[in-house]
Formats: C-alpha cells, sequence, structure tokens
C-alpha cells in the first residue's frame, strides 16, 4: 500500500537549487510573500505545489537583447532624415 504526500516540502537550500538562485535571495522571496512558505518547528519549508505556482507565474520575457538587424534600423532610419 503506498500513500501519496499531496505536498512535498522542501527546504530554502533545495529551492534555491530549483530554481538556481542564492539562498539569501529565496529568503527575501518568502519574505516578501512571493513564495509562500511554512514554519515546521524552527524550520522554514516551501509546498512544492507553491513553487510551482510561483515559477507558473512568472512572466514569459522575450530577448532584450536587440539583433543587429533592429540596432541597424533606427540608424539607418535617421540618415534617410537628414
Amino acid at each position: 500500500m503506498s500513500h501519496a504526500v499531496p505536498d512535498l516540502l522542501l527546504t530554502v537550500d533545495e529551492v534555491a537549487t530549483a530554481l538556481r538562485l542564492s539562498k539569501s535571495y529565496v529568503k527575501k522571496l518568502i519574505a516578501a510573500g512571493a513564495i509562500p512558505s511554512v514554519k515546521v518547528g524552527r524550520s522554514r519549508r516551501v509546498r512544492f505545489g507553491d513553487l510551482k505556482s510561483y515559477v507558473d507565474a512568472l512572466p514569459a520575457e522575450t530577448d532584450p537583447t536587440p539583433s543587429t538587424a533592429d540596432r541597424a534600423a533606427p540608424a539607418a532610419e535617421q540618415r534617410r532624415h537628414r
């Protein structure tokens, strides 16, 4: 008989490793309420589902670095208007 664990509890270190962030930054995210957490004794834990929700809610970002063609277009436009 197997018992399903509804929410796996992760340590701050495990969250930092999973997100490839520093432990101190993860603590700041938890303190700010961006990542919900629970106290287990004297320890702080993050539910796996809460971590997944945090990641799923992050906005997708397109490449902020313009391509060479994009950088050249404004310069060509400026030369035309001289």
